[in-house]
């Protein structure tokens, strides 16, 4: 476990410093580790998406929900905002589609989701 630690210490400190693909490299090289770590899966996807690698943010947000028992998960909203950034064709109506879900099902992320959904 404190193997796990210091790599998300050492991924974290990378993405502080702007260096956003080495911390990318950290997270995943965590997840193949151990594939339950979800705190990696979230870090990985933000920096994914800081990257503007939409598509690998939303594998990674998409990973994320599918972890079962988390008192809060933040994958729906990361995944809007995702396809919000990421603009294709259909990516708003999906976008629209999980801010309603994240609304109606009073999940994390709710007030972001409903103001969200006033502008698209």
């Amino acid at each position: 476990m404190s193997g796990h630690s210091d790599s998300l210490q050492t991924g974290l400190r990378l993405y502080n410093d702007g260096k956003f693909s080495e911390a990318l490299t950290q997270f995943e090289n965590i997840i193949r580790s151990d594939s339950s770590a979800f705190i990696a899966k979230e870090y990985a996807g933000v920096t994914a998406l800081r990257l503007k690698e939409y598509d690998k943010a939303l594998f990674w947000f998409e990973q994320l929900e599918n972890h079962k028992g988390l008192y809060s998960n933040p994958a729906q909203i990361l995944q809007s905002v995702t396809l919000m950034e990421r603009n294709l064709p259909g990516d708003a109506a999906k976008a629209k589609q999980l801010l309603q879900k994240i609304v109606s099902d009073d999940l994390e992320g709710k007030e972001f989701a409903h103001e969200w959904l006033k502008k698209i």
